[in-house]
């Protein structure tokens, strides 16, 4: 007596939302993996690449596409987890994508095609969230804006590579939308999650916890003991990063492993102060003999980031204004500026302020054709073993 037929199911606005996401996701992807299987047939390889040290697939250029540069760390750890191998090892990289591929590659044949299946699962997940929290602040017409602009972002490649990027985005995605509809103990749970997959997710901490304060106006001894109850639930964020540093202790004899390794990347102790003088720095730099273009990309990417956070102060909940802040600041107050514009990719709320300015037609048609443009580029670039963020 309580069940619907399956023609008004189909009627359902919830199920045209739905068959609408999965549908956009499709489509793009093909067209993607359309434009991949072209390029691997008409641009050259890169050679003597030292960064291709893992062929996951020798017998399809294609399916290897996907597999490249931080794909070979995060083969070491789904295949014999943390270990210390030279000046650089595999405890920088944070465990739930190379963990969960491991065991989802127990079912489909190999942990690299679980970790393509999690990126791309993941990634079409992370969209009905984006959708979501799009709804609290437009019409369905802005919500599948922002869902477009996120499938052709420059750099959403990484999105659906042996990479965390797809896992990172739905999780930071998750917490964000459980945290619009006050759900905190399911906000807590994806912010473990982040917190799991990358440095960036314990960010999310600080964003919910003064967003959801904001909210309340500040008013601390007026919110109650049930509120701050409720609020211990996002308690769960940094547990997700004391759970990395158990494992690091466990496994190589430091919990802090993951920050000391860095410097080996040229990346120094977060410091706030860098901020600026890596801003300064990068600007300098484009100037000299010799500097890769891609320099300004990042630099560009850095500042879009920064933008889209002023903006959000206006247009989304102050939740968003922080996350957005923590996931350009961490990054710079290493000192470096390079992989910023893969980084952008987490920043969910990006793509809301996107759908806002997508609102004119002109400026709509400007960023879809310079972001398809932009994805072309960094999609051949990294398919063909060279640096694409």
């Amino acid at each position: 007596m309580f069940s619907m037929p399956a023609s008004a199911i189909c009627r359902s606005p919830r199920f045209s939302q739905a068959a609408w996401i999965v549908r956009a996701f499709v489509v793009a992807r093909i067209l993607l993996f359309a434009f991949i299987y072209l390029v691997r047939d008409t641009i050259p390889a890169r050679v003597n690449n030292w960064n291709k040290g893992l062929i996951a697939f020798p017998n399809s250029r294609f399916w290897d596409s996907f597999v490249g540069w931080d794909s070979g760390w995060y083969n070491r750890v789904a295949l014999h987890g943390y270990y210390f191998e030279g000046s650089q090892s595999d405890v920088a990289f944070f465990p739930a994508f190379p963990y969960l591929s491991r065991w989802v590659g127990y079912l489909v044949g190999g942990h690299v095609i679980g970790g393509l299946v999690i990126s791309n699962l993941a990634l079409l997940g992370g969209l009905f969230f984006v959708y979501g929290i799009a709804g609290r602040y437009g019409t369905r017409r802005f919500q599948e804006r922002a869902v477009i602009y996120a499938l052709i972002y420059p750099t959403s490649i990484f999105l659906s590579a042996y990479y965390t990027e797809g896992l990172f985005f739905f999780a930071a995605a998750g917490a964000l939308y459980f945290y619009e509809t006050e759900q905190l103990i399911l906000a807590g749970l994806f912010g473990c999650l982040a917190a799991l997959t990358r440095s960036t997710g314990v960010m999310l901490f600080p964003a919910l916890a003064i967003g959801l304060l904001h909210r309340r106006h500040y008013a601390f001894f007026q919110l109650g003991p049930r509120f701050y109850a409720r609020a211990c639930a996002l308690l769960l964020i940094p547990c997700g990063l004391l759970c990395v540093m158990w494992m690091q202790k466990v496994q190589v004899g430091d919990p802090f492993a993951f920050i000391n390794i860095q410097r080996n990347w040229g990346r120094s102790a977060a410091d706030p102060s860098a901020l600026v003088t890596t801003l300064y720095n990068t600007a300098h730099r484009l100037w000299l003999p010799n500097t890769s273009s891609f320099l300004a990309v990042e630099l560009g990417a850095t500042l879009v980031l920064f933008l889209a956070a002023a903006v959000s102060m206006y247009r989304l909940d102050f939740a968003h204004t922080i996350f957005i802040l923590c996931v350009a600041a961490l990054p710079l107050s290493t000192g470096v500026i390079e992989s910023m514009s893969r980084y952008a990719l987490s920043a969910v709320p990006i793509y809301l302020i996107f759908a806002f300015a997508g609102r004119s037609r002109s400026v709509d048609r400007a960023l879809t054709v310079g972001f398809v443009l932009l994805l072309a580029l960094h999609t051949s670039l990294f398919v063909s073993g060279y640096w694409a963020g």
